[in-house]
């Protein structure tokens, strides 16, 4: 046996892990081939121990970077791009290593600077120097420097310098009293000659020499009055309140003109007015005529020129009408109209009522007759007759003048006639039995008697008579008469049957006894009624009778009496009627006694109820038949009403309808029956969308019938089979994001899908994309079905911008402040200050130890690349120039710093041992004076001193006031100058007020003396004035008895009195204030008096009239309109 014992050692394979760089465009082999792209790579390669070494390379492919960079050279010279040194603008490339070795590939765009020739003119004044050439030059001439510009470069810069002389000048100047004026170095008051040295407009000494004139400043004081209500522009503002105003104006020498004004605020006075005019009869009221009963507002002119608001309460008075009846007698007259009348008639007479009004009376005038008589008069002789006025015993004409009835005079001519006695011889018959007076005595035997009578003229008669008796005789009658006569029997008038006696006369006049059977025959009456028509006559009441009425005749009966006839007649209305008919055309109507077929007027004579014509007029219209063809489309399934029932087939179908008028319409239709069509569809959308199908726009599967109209107007059913497709899922965007990248570099990015890709934005489809702008990107799938999925989530890529340095800078005095306005978003700022100085703030500040120009630099920086600018610095270092103005009220003093350029301290001294340190100090001195005021700025650069005079005058005030009042109110207002703080009134009647513009009520009338005293700090005044106060003035308050007319008035009034109550005194007419405007002393008067005022010389208003008598005072308010 050969017995091998064999030790087995297992080896491990290695496993190594390595990262690699290259940069892009180079490659390294590396699982199994040359990569050129990022990513892991395995390769299994043979270790030393023969066992496997599985090395793991994760490759990484660097980006060469690619910058763009501006360069600027001057003219001249060179600058090392593009492998060689370069002396012409242009663009040049230059490949180097960057940090991460790769390429860094640098386009650098060249730019030559020019260098700068430039000729300049300088002028200096005599005894200056400027540097020039190297030198201070003094003398006139061509220099020349070789400077540098602003981007580095030579500038070279001739110069001719100019040497300017000095200038002397005279001026003349003014200023206003209280002003100051900068002359000589300081601020000047008063008037004299001063001199200047100041720069002329080439920078030389100019020597000025002022001859300076202090105009006076002006003051005045001014009284203004204005209406409540009203304004004045006062004190820089429109003012509404009495008060003391102060304005500065401007003089004509341009100084001030200071006017202090004294404001009162006069009252509208307010007044109510009743007033009473006719019926008929207008007023000026509220602006117009008014002849209405009402209240009207009047804005009038009070005495104090402000409005005077009378309120009237106008009264309309009625007229009063009245009716007489009178006569005057003919011959006399009556004053009627305005003049005598002697003429019957009506007459209207304006008379005045006791209201005032007119009193119409209108008087209706008769004249009465005057009565002339003729008479005839007789007396027996030996009589007389009062004729003429006396007892007439002699025949003649006698006048008589009575008064009538009407007491009119009434003429009588009376003929007077003296009768002489008459003697007669006569004879006389009596019949037995009777008697006769005769002689004196009732005579009944025959015989000769003598009677003295008197006769028919009333003188004596004296007739002899010789007697002669006759027998008497006796007779039997019967009689009729009708109902209603009547007939003489027994004595009487007999009205019915029945036997009467009668002693008669006969023959021989005796008595002739006759016996009477009476009997009564009745009348007939008859009521009739008649009609007749309108037109027709009726013979009734002894005439033809034409109007309906009730007629009476009278006719003889048989018996020979009244047969009496009553009757009513009617008189009935013939009628006359218009009218229309209308027939269809082939119809006909009953019309002018015929049937009528033709349009036209026919006329009809009718016979109304009571007989009488009715003619009736009438218009036939005939109205034609149609006949039209027409017609008609439905769909199949539908239906139409033709032929009086619903059709549903094609055919011609016949309708007989009615037009508007009645008459037949026929219409003869054509009915077509159109078919319908019906379609099926499939239809997909995606998730999310909608399609409009079932009248609606759906969003779920499904089957959805929609029903159009067809091109025939028939229905056209679609059915569509719905499917809705789920959207695919959103892609992802590798890498996530957020991304940065410098101007001029892209990134990578891939969807999480190889195909279906939309990028936006950019619209590319492919799964991976270069991105080198920034915005947020994101990417869409779209499926199979058309289906687009929601965006991914964005990535976000930020571009870094290139920097453009950029800065501002403020020097005050040494110091600057420098503000970066670099573009780009720097992240780091490196400041070169020119002094050797540098900062790396964003907004540094700088203090440079001396004067002078800095070229100050400032390199920004964000990531993507540096950027540089430059500028030249100037600081410099002014003194400050004290200066400042001031204003005074009273001891107060207000100082207002002009100091130029500011400094950074100052110190004031106000020339009364006091100081401050304020900017603008206010300072109160204790008395009046003139002070030396100074002012110190101090700086860093120096401290400059000016003082001025400053006079401060405290004016005492001057006590003044106005005053106005109604009646018993009184309103004082101050009118005091120089500002008073304090105010103490005294009103006469130990009222008091400290109130600068009190109210005071008076209790009773009289004449008070009000004082007023003022003060400020500067001193005291008083004054005092008399105010005449009307306490209560009613409007009419005066003694019993008395009357003031017309109250309101046109401008005339008067004034109607007696001593009842007592002697007048004084009669006094004042305006409101208190202004007597008439005064009048009538001294004692018996009996009643009157005074008349008048008023046209005053403006409309109230005024007060005012009487003293002995036994007091009455006053009483007068109303001009």
């Amino acid at each position: 046996d050969s017995v091998i014992t064999t030790t087995l050692t297992v080896l491990q394979n290695s496993f190594t892990a390595l990262a690699v760089s290259i940069c892009d465009g180079d490659s390294l082999f590396v699982g199994g081939m040359f990569q050129t792209v990022t990513g892991v790579y395995l390769d299994t390669l043979v270790a030393a121990n023969t066992c496997d070494s599985i090395v793991t390379t994760t490759l990484t492919v660097l980006p060469n970077s690619m910058t763009a960079a501006m360069a600027s050279i001057c003219a001249g010279d060179s600058i090392f791009l593009g492998g060689g040194f370069q002396t012409v603008g242009g663009i040049y490339v230059d490949t180097l290593v960057a940090a991460n070795t790769c390429d860094s590939i640098v386009t650098t765009t060249l730019v030559i600077l020019p260098v700068y020739a430039t000729n300049d003119t300088l002028r200096i004044c005599q005894g200056d120097s400027v540097f020039l050439a190297g030198a201070f030059q003094t003398l006139p001439g061509s220099y020349v420097d070789n400077l540098m510009s602003l981007p580095g470069c030579d500038s070279v810069v001739t110069t001719a310098l100019i040497v300017d002389s000095t200038i002397t000048t005279s001026v003349l100047a003014s200023i206003c009293a209280g002003d100051s004026i900068l002359l000589a170095g300081a601020f000047q008051t008063l008037a004299g000659v001063y001199v200047d040295s100041l720069m002329a407009s080439g920078g030389c000494d100019s020597v000025v020499t002022t001859t300076l004139t202090l105009l006076a400043v002006s003051r005045d004081s001014v009284m203004l009055s204005i209406c409540d209500g009203d304004s004045a522009f006062l004190g820089g503002m429109f003012q509404t309140v009495s008060g003391v105003y102060l304005d500065t104006l401007v003089a004509a020498n341009t100084c001030d003109s200071i006017i202090t004004t004294t404001l009162t605020v006069l009252p509208n006075s307010f007044t109510s007015v009743p007033v009473s005019i006719c019926q008929g009869d207008s007023i000026f009221l509220a602006g117009a005529f008014q002849t209405i009963a009402g209240v009207y507002i009047d804005t009038l002119g009070a005495v104090n020129t402000c409005d005077s608001i009378v309120t009237t309460t106008l009264t309309v008075l009625p007229n009063s009408f009245t009716t007489a009846n009178t006569s005057i007698c003919q011959g006399d007259s009556l004053f009627l109209a305005g003049a005598f009348q002697t003429l019957a008639g009506t007459y209207i007479d304006t008379l005045v009522a006791a209201n005032n009004c007119d009193s119409i009376l209108t008087t209706n005038l008769s004249i009465l007759p005057i009565f002339a008589t003729n008479d005839t008069l007789s007396i027996c002789q030996g009589d007389s007759a009062l004729l003429g006025g006396a007892f007439q015993t002699m025949a003649g004409t006698y006048v008589d003048i009575l008064q009538s009835q009407a007491s009119c005079d009434s003429v009588v001519t009376t003929l007077l006639q003296v009768i002489a006695p008459v003697t007669t011889t006569d004879s006389a018959t009596i019949c037995a039995g009777d008697s006769i007076f005769l002689g004196g005595i009732f005579q009944i035997a025959a015989g000769v008697y003598v009677d003295t009578l008197v006769a028919v003229n009333t003188c004596d008669s004296i007739v002899t008579t010789t007697l002669t008796v006759l027998p008497t005789s006796s007779s039997m009658q019967t009689a009729s008469i009708c109902a209603g006569d009547s007939m003489l029997l027994g004595g009487i008038f007999q009205t019915t049957s029945g036997t009467y006696t009668d002693t008669l006369v006969a023959v021989n006049t005796c008595d002739s006894v006759v016996t009477t059977v009476l009997t009564v025959l009745p009348n007939s009456f008859t009521n009739l009624t008649a009609e007749i028509c309108d037109g027709d006559s009726f013979f009734v009441g002894g005439i033809f009778q034409m109007t309906s009425g009730t007629y009476t005749d009278t006719l003889m009966a048989v018996n020979t009496c009244d047969s009496i006839i009553t009757t009513v007649l009617t008189v009935n209305p013939v009628f006359s009627i218009n009218a229309t008919a209308n027939i269809c055309d082939g119809d006909s109507i009953l019309l002018g006694g015929i049937f009528q077929t033709v349009a036209g007027t026919y006329i009809d004579s009718l016979q109304t109820i009571h007989g009488c014509d009715s003619i009736i007029s009438t218009v036939l219209t005939v109205f034609p038949v149609f006949s039209n063809a027409a017609t008609a489309d439905i769909c199949d399934g539908d239906s139409i009403l033709l032929g009086g029932v619903f059709q549903t087939t094609t055919g011609i179908y016949v309708d007989s309808l009615l037009t508007m008028n009645g008459c037949d319409s026929i219409i003869t239709t054509t009915l077509t029956v159109l078919p319908t069509s019906s379609l099926m569809q499939n239809q997909g959308i995606c998730a999310g969308d909608s399609l409009f199908v079932g009248g609606a726009f759906q969003t779920t599967s499904g089957t959805y019938v929609d029903v159009y109209m067809a091109a025939n107007g028939c229905d056209s059913t679609v059915t569509t089979v719905l499917t809705v497709n789920a959207l695919p899922v959103s892609p992802t965007i590798s890498p996530a994001g957020p991304l940065s990248i410098c101007p001029g570099d892209s990134i990578q990015v891939m969807s999480s899908s190889a195909t279906g890709n939309t990028w936006n934005p950019g619209g590319q489809t492919t799964q991976a994309v270069y991105l080198n702008a920034a915005g947020q990107y994101t990417v869409t799938f779209t499926d199979s079905n058309n289906c687009t999925s929601l965006p991914s989530s964005p990535v976000s890529v930020n571009t870094f911008p290139l920097v453009a340095s950029s800065f501002s800078y403020l020097a005050t005095q040494l110091s600057v402040a420098y503000t970066d306005q670099s573009t780009g978003s720097p992240t780091s700022w490196s400041w070169d200050f020119g002094d050797s100085q540098t900062s790396t703030q964003q907004n540094p500040s700088h203090s440079y130890g001396a004067p002078g120009t800095y070229t100050v630099c400032l390199i920004a920086d964000n990531g993507c690349g540096p950027d540089t600018s430059c500028q030249q610095v100037t600081v410099t270092c002014v003194v400050p120039m004290a200066g400042f103005t001031y204003g005074s009220a009273n001891l107060q003093v207000f100082f207002t710093n002009q100091t130029t350029p500011a400094a950074q301290s100052y110190v004031w001294d106000f020339g009364d041992g006091q100081t401050s340190t304020q900017q603008s100090p206010n300072h109160t001195y204790s008395t009046n004076g003139i002070y030396t005021v100074c002012l110190i700025a101090n700086s860093v650069c120096g401290n400059d001193t000016v003082c001025q005079t400053v006079n401060v005058n405290c004016p005492a005030p001057v006590a003044g006031f106005n005053y106005s009042g109604n009646l018993s109110q009184m309103a004082f207002f101050d009118a005091s100058t120089n500002s008073p703080t304090s105010w103490s009134w005294t009103f006469g009647d130990g009222g008091v007020s400290s109130l600068a513009n009190p109210t005071h009520t008076y209790a009773t009338v009289g004449l008070y003396q009000v004082c007023l005293s003022i003060s400020n700090g500067c001193g005291m005044d008083s004054t005092c004035q008399f105010v005449n106060v009307m306490v209560g003035v009613a409007e009419a308050s005066l003694p019993q008895g008395w009357a003031l007319y017309p109250n309101p008035n046109q401008g005339s009034f008067f004034l109607d009195g007696d001593r009842s109550a007592g002697k007048v005194l004084r009669i006094t007419l004042l305006d409101l204030p208190g202004q007597v405007l008439i005064e009048r002393k009538p001294g004692d008067r018996g009996g009643r008096w009157q005074e008349q005022f008048d008023l046209r010389a005053y403006s409309k208003g109230v005024y007060i009239l005012q009487v003293e008598t002995t036994q007091g005072t009455w006053a009483a308010r007068v109303l001009r309109q």
